[in-house]
């Protein structure tokens, strides 16, 4: 979990080096055996005006075991779920945070 954490937090420290916003939270997979676990991360007062702010960890939320065919698709049913969520507001986050900001975006 310390690990996580650390490559957490610096994703976020690297979003505020960049310039970009802290708004959009950030989701891990930690797997331990046949254990999988969600945990959302998000920043507390991301404001702009200020350097401050607090990482809230949630979780980790169990979302299935690799040890029966019904927790793989349990699995299955939350990553597409995020996958979903990737294919919608976080890449309109991308888009207008990171590749706008460098001219990147496609017509």
């Amino acid at each position: 979990m310390i690990q996580l954490a650390a490559w957490i937090a610096a994703e976020f420290t690297k979003r505020r080096i960049e310039g970009y916003s802290l708004d959009m939270p950030v989701f891990a997979v930690a797997i331990d055996g046949d254990l999988w676990e969600l945990h959302i991360v998000y920043a507390e007062d991301p404001s702009a005006a200020s350097m401050d702010y607090r990482l809230n960890f949630l979780g980790p939320f169990p979302i299935g075991q690799t040890s029966s065919y019904h927790g793989v698709f349990q699995i299955l049913h939350v990553l597409c779920c995020l996958a979903r969520w990737g294919l919608g507001p976080y890449r309109r986050w991308v888009e207008s945070e990171i590749l706008g900001k460098y001219g990147l975006l496609r017509s």
